[in-house]
């Protein structure tokens, strides 16, 4: 049945587009068709014209922005190149002074970086209003993603410069605020952790934009590898100072009093970890602030010791027990700090407070120089005066009048200058502690600061700053030659304050990376002159020779008979105790009768041992020659360069005369000749040279 539609619904003109203002109820007038031509008949269609017209005009206004846009966004990134090579460029630098801790010289090249990020976020911003922005990224869509990075960029800069300023802060204030204001060292601490895990997650974030533009243009393709370069270099070290000052601040903030322990090493008397440990400081640190440093003789907390240990068997010519003083046994301050902590919590002393040490740092008697530097001379009683220039004779002449005095704290004048020196330090005015920061930092490179923490992410991060004194670990592939010349008096008294020490070694390389080497130590006592027998007395010295691992002996001369044992001790009646670190390095030694000499392994690398004793006005050599194995893999590569690796002693300066032949048909690139050398004082604990090894032709 057909729909019957109501009249009403009809209009008398039907019509596909209608004017807002006509009026089509009006009947209209009639149109003669007669003398048209048929293509007249378009009258009926006049009304679609303006749709086509506005259609073909956004057709062309947009297609005419996304050509303005195709054009302007190549001027655009070529302008970008101008500026984003140089935000990298400060970027990094900033990084680089922050690993440094030189907070101030970062804030520099940051501040500097705001300025030329937005004069980029200008360039991305200079075609138009927001809508026509809006449209030009729809159709060129790598435009949003450029001002996106930008945007990014900038918050991880800013993000950055706050962590400088507040590393600035730290810098210069830590020390009042560890002596008189522990919330606001919590706090800096908590910010400074939060800022940097701020900062890692900005570098993800930007790590993910720039894979979104890659391919885009050479600039942003710049900005994008060297962004993700320098995050992925930067990464590791960033969760390590996050997971840092976590540790830090479960420590510093823990309910009740945390113990740290100061070891005060005199070089006068050396141990293969350092200086002989005569005394150390308690320092008790409460709710983030100093609380008390108790300052005392090593024989205080020996002589409440009922420990007995077996003693390493060199030390056994001056000792049949072992314990705190001598515990610096080893090279690797890690291990010998491990030690010390553990005999000195195992007295007495502590062992009935339930007393133990969350973390142990070493300071050399360079230390106090450096200090001294800064105050000036420094009056006790008695019109004692304190210099950077006699402190270690009058310390010893005090400490050495005491014991002849039968008194029973002969150690007493450190308990008297450590607290006038730290004074001192609290009313340093701003080029003072500027001056402190760049003297400790140079204490630190040079191995007479040394830090370690049971905690393990705090001793990682010791470990991976490289302030941890800690045996530098070898690649199982390395291509290179390791040295480390180890001193430890026994029996010597103070005499290592008159030792000067010169080391040779001349290197020859062979064709797959081996080296025959030929090494000299000179050591010359220069003390014979001087008033007190302490200073006097013969060099007694306990030499270790730290060698890449699978070096081989050859011959060794200028070395003198080992000294008789101090006592005979039946150890194992006795019930004494092996220590797991002495026995793991002792049972890999062999002692070669005809050089009496020994040879074994520890940290990694073999070490050839022997005794050189150098009598007061005298010098003497001792010569050693061994063999160097080649890497198992690669040999001589262009690609990789030959090191050289010498690890110093902490508290022995040495002067290094280095001479490397390079193998048959090469030459080395830094001299251009096939023999490097090198002759100088080595003051860094770690001296590395890096040799890259060309064609001869």
């Amino acid at each position: 049945m057909p729909k019957i539609v109501p009249v009403k619904n009809i209009d008398s003109v039907l019509v596909d587009v209608k004017r807002p203002d006509g009026d089509y109820r009006r009947r209209q007038q009639a149109v003669n068709l007669a003398g048209l031509t048929p293509p007249s008949l378009i009258l009926y269609r006049r009304s679609r014209l303006p749709i086509k017209l506005i259609v073909l005009f956004f057709v062309i206004a947009v297609g005419g922005a996304g050509f303005w846009a195709s054009v302007n966004f190549k001027q655009i990134t070529a302008d970008l190149e101008a500026n984003a090579g140089l935000v990298i460029v400060n970027f990094s630098t900033s990084l680089k002074s922050l690993r440094e801790f030189r907070p101030d010289q970062a804030s520099h090249y940051l501040q500097e970086n705001e300025n030329l990020l937005a004069n980029l976020a200008g360039i991305l911003n200079r075609y138009g209003s927001q809508r026509l922005m809006e449209v030009v990224e729809k159709v060129v869509p790598e435009m949003r993603e450029a001002r996106a990075l930008v945007d990014e960029i900038q918050i991880l800069n800013r993000t950055t410069l706050k962590a400088t300023e507040l590393l600035d802060d730290l810098r210069l204030n830590t020390f009042i605020y560890f002596q008189s204001d522990g919330p606001t060292l919590l706090a800096r601490l908590g910010e400074l952790r939060n800022v940097l895990n701020d900062l890692i997650k900005r570098g993800e974030a930007i790590q993910k934009r720039t894979a979104a533009l890659r391919g885009v243009s050479s600039a942003l393709d710049e900005i994008g590898v060297l962004a993700s370069a320098h995050y992925f270099t930067y990464q590791p070290e960033l969760h390590r100072w996050e997971r840092f000052l976590d540790g830090l601040l479960v420590l510093l903030n823990w309910q009740g009093d945390i113990h740290f322990l100061v070891l005060f090493q005199n070089p006068s008397e050396i141990r293969p970890g350092g200086g002989f440990i005569g005394s150390y400081a308690d320092v008790i640190v409460r709710n983030g602030q100093l609380y008390l440093i108790d300052v005392r003789d090593i024989y205080d907390a020996e002589g409440q010791l009922d420990l007995l240990v077996i003693p390493p068997q060199p030390l056994q010519a001056t000792t049949h027990i072992w314990g705190a003083r001598d515990a610096n046994w080893f090279f690797d301050f890690p291990t010998s700090a491990k030690g010390t902590v553990y005999f000195l919590e195992k007295s007495k002393l502590y062992q009935e407070q339930n007393i133990s040490f969350e973390a142990a740092t070493a300071i050399n008697i360079d230390v106090f120089k450096s200090i001294l530097n800064i105050t000036g001379s420094i009056e006790l009683e008695n019109s004692l005066i304190i210099s950077e220039d006699n402190v270690v004779k009058e310390l010893r002449q005090e400490i050495e009048k005491a014991k002849a005095d039968k008194n029973p704290y002969p150690k007493q004048i450190l308990r008297k200058l450590t607290p006038i020196v730290i004074e001192k330090i609290k009313d340093f005015n701003f080029s003072q502690k500027e001056k402190l920061i760049e003297n400790i930092l140079k204490n630190i490179e040079e191995k007479d600061i040394m830090f370690f923490a049971k905690d393990k992410a705090l001793q990682d991060f010791f470990a991976a700053q490289g302030i941890a004194g800690a045996v530098v670990s070898l690649p199982h592939n390395f291509l290179g030659n390791y040295l480390g010349i180890v001193n430890a008096n026994i029996e010597g008294a103070k005499s290592d304050a008159f030792i000067k020490q010169e080391i040779e070694l001349e290197i020859t390389i062979d064709s797959r990376g081996g080296s025959s080497n030929n090494l000299t130590v000179r050591r010359t006592h220069f003390g014979d002159k001087e008033k007190e027998l302490w200073w006097r007395k013969q060099n007694q010295n306990y030499l270790q020779i730290f060698a890449n691992p699978g070096a081989t002996f050859v011959s060794l001369k200028g070395n003198n008979n080992p000294p008789s044992k101090f006592r005979e001790v039946n150890y194992e009646t006795q019930g004494y105790r092996t220590d797991p670190d002495v026995v793991a390095i002792e049972q890999t030694n062999i002692f070669l009768s005809d050089y009496k000499t020994w040879v074994g392994q520890a940290f990694g690398k073999t070490v050839f041992g022997a005794w050189f004793t150098v009598p007061a006005g005298r010098t003497k050599e001792l010569e050693l020659r061994y063999q160097v194995p080649p890497p198992s893999t690669g040999g001589i590569e262009s690609v990789r360069p030959y090191e050289f690796i010498y690890e110093k002693q902490s508290g022995v300066d040495t002067r290094l005369k280095l001479t490397v032949h390079a193998p048959l048909g090469y030459r080395f690139q830094k001299s251009g000749s096939s023999v490097f050398a090198f002759d100088d004082e080595v003051k860094e604990g770690r001296f590395i040279q890096k040799l890259t090894l060309i064609p001869a032709n």
